[in-house]
Protein backbone atom coordinates (compact mmCIF):
# COMPACT_ATOMS: atom_id res chain seq x y z
CA UNK A 1 0.00 0.00 0.00
CA UNK A 2 0.99 3.60 -0.73
CA UNK A 3 -0.43 7.34 0.82
CA UNK A 4 0.47 10.23 -0.16
CA UNK A 5 0.18 13.59 0.65
CA UNK A 6 0.52 16.81 -1.47
CA UNK A 7 -0.16 20.01 -2.37
CA UNK A 8 -1.46 21.11 0.54
CA UNK A 9 -2.66 24.75 -0.20
CA UNK A 10 -5.55 26.97 1.64
CA UNK A 11 -6.49 24.70 4.08
CA UNK A 12 -6.77 21.41 1.63
CA UNK A 13 -4.38 18.84 1.24
CA UNK A 14 -4.47 16.09 -1.97
CA UNK A 15 -4.42 12.43 -0.85
CA UNK A 16 -4.17 9.51 -2.30
CA UNK A 17 -4.20 6.24 -0.98
CA UNK A 18 -3.11 2.96 -3.79
CA UNK A 19 -2.35 -0.49 -3.29
CA UNK A 20 0.72 -0.41 -5.30
CA UNK A 21 -0.87 -0.67 -8.90
CA UNK A 22 -3.97 1.26 -8.66
CA UNK A 23 -5.39 4.54 -6.85
CA UNK A 24 -7.81 3.54 -4.15
CA UNK A 25 -8.51 6.85 -3.07
CA UNK A 26 -7.51 9.99 -4.61
CA UNK A 27 -9.18 13.30 -3.49
CA UNK A 28 -8.61 16.28 -1.57
CA UNK A 29 -9.57 16.85 2.47
CA UNK A 30 -10.46 19.99 4.70
CA UNK A 31 -8.61 20.88 7.51
CA UNK A 32 -11.81 21.53 9.42
CA UNK A 33 -14.03 20.18 11.25
CA UNK A 34 -11.94 17.37 12.10
CA UNK A 35 -7.83 17.18 13.20
CA UNK A 36 -7.31 14.57 10.18
CA UNK A 37 -3.56 14.83 10.71
CA UNK A 38 -3.21 14.81 13.85
CA UNK A 39 -6.29 11.77 14.50
CA UNK A 40 -3.86 9.78 11.84
CA UNK A 41 -0.83 10.46 13.79
CA UNK A 42 -2.28 9.22 16.92
CA UNK A 43 -3.88 6.03 15.33
CA UNK A 44 -0.20 5.14 13.93
CA UNK A 45 1.20 5.42 17.19
CA UNK A 46 -1.61 3.07 19.17
CA UNK A 47 -0.56 0.25 16.66
CA UNK A 48 2.85 0.89 17.18
CA UNK A 49 2.79 -0.06 20.69
CA UNK A 50 4.30 -3.61 21.22
CA UNK A 51 2.21 -5.27 23.77
CA UNK A 52 -1.64 -3.97 23.69
CA UNK A 53 -5.04 -4.78 23.87
CA UNK A 54 -7.60 -4.31 19.91
CA UNK A 55 -7.41 -1.07 19.62
CA UNK A 56 -10.00 0.98 16.86
CA UNK A 57 -8.84 4.19 15.82
CA UNK A 58 -11.05 6.51 13.62
CA UNK A 59 -9.42 8.98 11.08
CA UNK A 60 -11.94 11.41 9.52
CA UNK A 61 -11.39 12.80 5.95
CA UNK A 62 -14.07 15.67 5.02
CA UNK A 63 -13.91 16.64 1.54
CA UNK A 64 -17.07 18.68 1.65
CA UNK A 65 -19.45 17.40 1.98
CA UNK A 66 -18.45 13.74 1.68
CA UNK A 67 -16.07 12.19 4.13
CA UNK A 68 -14.14 9.38 4.04
CA UNK A 69 -14.06 6.96 7.11
CA UNK A 70 -10.73 5.17 7.84
CA UNK A 71 -10.89 2.47 10.63
CA UNK A 72 -8.28 1.00 12.16
CA UNK A 73 -8.63 -2.27 14.00
CA UNK A 74 -6.65 -4.74 15.68
CA UNK A 75 -3.15 -4.87 17.09
CA UNK A 76 0.14 -4.31 15.44
CA UNK A 77 0.10 -7.70 13.96
CA UNK A 78 -2.56 -7.58 12.79
CA UNK A 79 -4.43 -4.30 11.28
CA UNK A 80 -7.44 -3.94 9.47
CA UNK A 81 -7.94 -1.29 7.70
CA UNK A 82 -11.62 -0.36 6.59
CA UNK A 83 -12.04 2.61 4.09
CA UNK A 84 -15.86 3.90 3.89
CA UNK A 85 -17.23 7.01 2.11
CA UNK A 86 -20.13 9.29 3.48
CA UNK A 87 -22.01 11.42 1.49
CA UNK A 88 -21.97 14.11 4.69
CA UNK A 89 -21.19 14.24 7.89
CA UNK A 90 -24.18 11.70 8.89
CA UNK A 91 -23.53 8.50 10.14
CA UNK A 92 -26.48 6.02 10.10
CA UNK A 93 -27.27 2.67 8.90
CA UNK A 94 -26.86 1.60 5.28
CA UNK A 95 -25.54 5.55 4.34
CA UNK A 96 -21.81 4.56 4.14
CA UNK A 97 -20.20 2.10 1.03
CA UNK A 98 -17.19 0.39 1.95
CA UNK A 99 -14.68 1.63 -0.16
CA UNK A 100 -11.76 -0.75 0.58
CA UNK A 101 -10.65 -3.23 3.26
CA UNK A 102 -6.79 -4.70 4.21
CA UNK A 103 -5.31 -6.26 6.11
CA UNK A 104 -1.88 -6.62 7.62
CA UNK A 105 0.92 -5.99 9.84
CA UNK A 106 2.13 -2.87 11.57
CA UNK A 107 4.84 -1.91 8.67
CA UNK A 108 2.09 -2.90 6.14
CA UNK A 109 -0.89 -0.77 7.27
CA UNK A 110 0.56 1.66 9.41
CA UNK A 111 4.06 2.61 8.22
CA UNK A 112 2.97 3.98 4.12
CA UNK A 113 0.25 6.53 6.26
CA UNK A 114 3.81 7.65 8.34
CA UNK A 115 5.94 7.93 5.15
CA UNK A 116 3.27 10.17 3.72
CA UNK A 117 2.72 12.22 6.39
CA UNK A 118 6.78 12.47 6.58
CA UNK A 119 7.01 13.43 2.71
CA UNK A 120 4.52 16.11 2.98
CA UNK A 121 6.78 17.45 5.78
CA UNK A 122 10.00 17.50 4.02
CA UNK A 123 8.56 19.69 1.80
CA UNK A 124 7.78 22.64 3.65
CA UNK A 125 8.86 24.27 7.25
CA UNK A 126 7.13 23.68 10.19
CA UNK A 127 5.71 27.48 9.97
CA UNK A 128 4.51 27.13 6.10
CA UNK A 129 2.96 23.21 6.89
CA UNK A 130 0.92 25.35 9.91
CA UNK A 131 0.25 28.36 6.63
CA UNK A 132 -0.89 26.15 4.48
CA UNK A 133 -2.87 23.86 6.63
CA UNK A 134 -4.60 26.63 7.94
CA UNK A 135 -4.59 25.23 11.59
CA UNK A 136 -1.67 24.07 13.63
CA UNK A 137 0.46 21.17 11.42
CA UNK A 138 1.28 18.22 14.47
CA UNK A 139 5.05 18.38 13.53
CA UNK A 140 6.10 17.55 16.87
CA UNK A 141 3.80 14.69 16.91
CA UNK A 142 5.15 13.50 13.88
CA UNK A 143 8.56 13.82 14.94
CA UNK A 144 7.90 12.36 18.44
CA UNK A 145 6.53 9.46 16.02
CA UNK A 146 9.26 9.16 13.65
CA UNK A 147 11.77 8.56 16.50
CA UNK A 148 10.08 5.88 17.96
CA UNK A 149 9.16 4.15 14.93
CA UNK A 150 13.11 4.71 13.32
CA UNK A 151 14.28 3.47 16.78
CA UNK A 152 12.34 0.48 16.60
CA UNK A 153 13.59 -0.37 13.26
CA UNK A 154 16.81 -0.03 14.17
CA UNK A 155 16.44 -2.52 17.31
CA UNK A 156 14.69 -4.85 15.13
CA UNK A 157 17.83 -4.61 12.51
CA UNK A 158 20.41 -4.90 15.42
CA UNK A 159 18.39 -8.00 17.05
CA UNK A 160 18.35 -9.79 13.34
CA UNK A 161 22.48 -9.04 13.03
CA UNK A 162 23.15 -10.71 16.44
Amino acid sequence: MKVKFENIRHGWVDFTISDGEENIVSDSFSYTPYDSFDDLISAIDSFRKEYQSNEERIVILHVEPYEYELIFNGTNENVNLTITGYPDYKRGENRGQEIYEISGNFEEICVPFWRGLRSLQGLHSAKELDELWHRGFPSSALDILSSKIQNHERKKTTNKAI
